[in-house]
């Protein structure tokens, strides 16, 4: 899905709900939603998504790895990544 998908949902759910929302407004939305999600990760907080599961913020440790091409052993620095887990409501639906 696309950021216009997102913003275009928002706009039809404020239309459907007979709130006229502009697209800039529906766009606003949408980029604090965003910033939301991304500051509540940031501060290591799990992000809950009703419906769907929570986002949960986590670090891979530092690790050897391969180079494909050459086969020649590599060091993998650690990182910070976020991970999905799906909620009964998402498991439910399969």
């Amino acid at each position: 899905m696309s950021k216009e998908t997102y913003i275009n949902a928002i706009q039809q759910a404020g239309e459907a709900e007979e709130v006229k929302l502009s697209k800039k407004a529906a766009e606003a939305i949408w980029k604090q939603v965003q910033s939301t999600i991304v500051s509540e990760l940031r501060a290591d907080q799990e992000v809950p998504i009703d419906g769907l599961g929570k986002l949960i913020p986590d670090t891979r440790a530092a690790r050897i790895g391969r180079n494909p091409q050459t086969g020649e052993t590599i060091q993998i620095k650690a990182s910070r990544v976020v991970k999905v887990k799906l909620g009964s409501k998402w498991k439910q639906s399969q």
